[in-house]
């Protein structure tokens, strides 16, 4: 009887090019690249559009609304949906914020559709692929100083962002790269740590705050995970000469820093020592207070979309060389924070659904295969949410996103019990040491 040919046999064996160039348009921020080429906004989202619809009309199917899943659209839409209806009372409708999330929902979907029906074989390969892509971002970020030339970068000497339109940003795809390395290392020892090296060197020179913690809270899960009180030991005491390295650095001019990075770096050995001020949170704390008094102001409804996007009224003290601050006053700066910012445009239950969300993703990550990867990116993503309030308009993190839920949702899909390729590599390895075992001794197989 004629074989039936199934959605499922049709998407095996393998890997999408539609998938990938999606992929490599995210990893290297090439609408990024040509805004700060050519000045030119969006220039190729049209193009990404066919190709995640294309993704849709592949990959979508009804078994893939899991509940991770569910919960995402109901986060997503109810957030458009709400946001937009309370704009119509305080005519704050930002049409360019309402079509990012759009993307946003259109993107992370059509990636997580793709990844959920790749077996495990595919899935390693995929990862191996991104982690080569997000090395190649690290390296361009270590040529910030030449590329500075060229794109119209802000600060470009003081902080490097590679073809990323700021560091914060840079900094997201360094950990993300050094997740995938760890969980995905080369064949040669020697090819890992020159990878790990671009990647941490990349994140270093960001001089992001949010990116540090962040990977300080990585290795710390890192940790737990090993369970070895002398491995735990040596990284304390690693951490500990790290961090007087750095204050000796932000204190003196033993290396040639600007007075803006030395700022940094002490505000860093700050944090870490538990103060969270508005100097050390770069002003995100006055931020915080005027959104939240804003939120008290209208709960359990939003503002209207874009609202929390510029604040009106805000202010910011501003720190100059010669130690003497000014506070700035305007509506140019946002939330500096995605809980907030949903809170505040769109309401309570938007915000809820978004919590639900968050807490299945890592309950499920945890739970899974590659489940290492599946937690560290959430990780990543919501401490990128803590900092920014346009964290999900960030393609990277919508990367990011998709592979977590993925990998999450994989098990009630079907897709985690299957060989990866390093099982089949052993198996393989395995049988031909047995058949050769057999021939030795004469014993019949």
């Amino acid at each position: 009887m004629p074989t039936m040919i199934s959605s499922d046999n049709l998407t095996k064996g393998r890997i999408d090019i539609v998938a990938i160039l999606v992929l490599v348009f995210a990893t290297l921020n090439l609408n990024g690249l040509f805004l700060l080429l050519l000045g030119t906004q969006g220039l190729l989202s049209p193009l990404i559009l066919c190709l995640v619809v294309t993704l849709w009309i592949r990959y979508a199917r009804p078994r893939a609304i899991t509940g991770t899943y569910a919960l995402f659209i109901g986060f997503s839409s109810s957030y458009l949906i709400l946001a937009s209806l309370a704009s119509l009372s305080s005519s704050s409708f930002s049409e360019n914020v309402f079509w990012i999330n759009v993307a946003t929902l259109l993107l992370v979907s059509g990636l997580y559709f793709w990844l959920l029906v790749r077996s495990n074989a595919e899935l390693e390969r995929i990862l191996r692929v991104l982690k080569g892509l997000l090395i190649a971002s690290c390296f361009l970020v270590l040529l910030s100083p030449i590329l500075g030339e060229y794109l119209n970068y802000i600060a470009a000497s003081d902080r490097a962002s590679g073809l990323f339109e700021n560091p914060n940003e840079a900094g997201i795809a360094a950990l993300m790269s050094l997740v995938l390395i760890y969980a995905y290392p080369a064949r040669s020892g020697i090819v890992t740590f020159l990878q790990a090296a671009v990647a941490f060197s990349a994140l270093a020179l960001t001089f992001s705050k949010t990116g540090i913690l962040t990977l300080s809270l990585l290795m710390a899960i890192v940790l737990i995970q090993k369970r070895s009180i002398w491995l735990t030991c040596l990284t304390i005491v690693a951490f500990a000469l790290a961090a007087l390295a750095l204050s000796v650095v932000s204190e003196s001019d033993l290396i040639r820093l600007t007075y803006d990075q030395r700022v940094r770096i002490a505000d860093i050995l700050s944090i870490f020592g538990g103060e969270i001020s508005d100097q050390t949170t770069t002003g995100r704390t006055d931020l915080w207070t005027v959104g939240i008094q804003r939120i008290l102001a209208q709960l359990p409804w939003g503002g209207g979309i874009g609202s929390f996007h510029a604040l009106e009224g805000t202010r910011r003290t501003v720190i100059y060389p010669d130690d003497s601050s000014r506070i700035m006053y305007g509506n140019w700066l946002g939330v500096h924070n995605a809980y907030l910012m949903v809170l505040g445009e769109a309401g309570l239950f938007p915000f809820l659904f978004l919590m639900a969300f968050l807490l299945r993703l890592f309950i499920r990550g945890a739970q899974a295969r590659n489940g290492i990867v599946a937690v560290s990116f959430g990780i990543i993503v919501c401490m990128d949410m803590v900092a920014s309030h346009g964290s999900l308009g960030f393609r990277l993190v919508d990367v990011a996103l998709a592979i977590a839920m993925a990998i999450g949702e994989r098990a009630s899909f079907g897709r985690s019990n299957e060989p990866s390729v390093s099982t089949h590599v052993t198996s393989a390895y395995r049988l031909r040491r047995a058949a050769r075992t057999r021939l030795s001794t004469g014993i019949p197989g």
